[in-house]
């Protein structure tokens, strides 16, 4: 092998490292805007044109590939959106994605519980149908919470988590599109913002509420809505 050959094969190995490295983001902030289909949810709400049956808003996902912290962007209370709480639930959920723990903090029904548990593993089919979301070529994957709640994703394995909204993770990427049928709910990545030149080093866990496990809320839930209409779904949509 001369040596010319040789330089050659060294310059495009070097060429490949060099790409394998800077495809991968670790630190990075998606911003996320959710959009619940009020029309549908609730036979309350009332909209005389098409974007106003939906009910709008926005959340933060930061990671550093270690830990994550999944939060809702604070906005003004209305008495529109005291209305609407009553209908859906928020999360603040932190994930130690190595040991695959988490801690949410869940405002539901004017109370705060603390829920401490394993992040639920889903089992995922990846398909080839491949979208663009916020600048990434994301692919589609499809699996299934607590043996109904049908969630479609799409995922980027150019950020390097495998997280996404809410307590949705498992798949070899970032998810930056989701759709929950069921809960008649959207979340879509808006931007993307990467820190690898000032990475994040630090992500608070939230500390505040009544200490439970995923089972525990479950029952909590089961019972305090039992007579809530489409109980099943709310118990599910605030259990994920």
């Amino acid at each position: 092998m001369n040596q010319i050959f040789k330089s050659v094969l060294l310059g495009l190995f070097l060429l490949t490292g060099l790409y394998g490295q800077a495809q991968f983001i670790k630190n990075y902030t998606v911003t996320y805007e959710k959009k619940i289909n009020m029309a549908k949810l609730s036979k309350w709400w009332r909209s005389s044109d098409k974007e106003g049956k939906f009910w709008k808003d926005n959340f933060t996902l930061k990671t550093n590939s270690i830990y994550s912290s999944y939060e809702r962007v604070e906005k003004d209370i209305t008495e529109e959106s005291n209305w609407v709480w009553g209908h859906v639930s928020y999360s603040q959920t932190f994930m130690d994605i190595a040991n695959g723990k988490q801690t949410s903090q869940k405002e539901v029904s004017e109370k705060t519980f603390l829920v401490q548990d394993s992040i639920p593993k889903l089992q995922w089919h990846i398909h080839d149908e491949v979208r663009m979301i916020a600048g990434y070529s994301c692919r589609k994957a499809m699996a299934k919470f607590k043996d109904s709640v049908v969630i479609v994703a799409y995922f980027t394995e150019q950020l390097y988590a495998p997280i996404g909204p809410e307590s949705v993770t498992g798949l070899p990427g970032t998810i930056l599109g989701m759709v929950i049928p069921m809960f008649e709910t959207t979340w879509l990545a808006t931007s993307v913002v990467s820190h690898e030149t000032n990475p994040l080093v630090t992500i608070p866990a939230p500390k505040k509420g009544d200490k439970t496990d995923l089972k525990a809320l479950e029952d909590i839930l089961k019972r305090t809505y039992k007579d809530y209409d489409n109980a099943y779904k709310l118990v599910l949509r605030i259990l994920l």
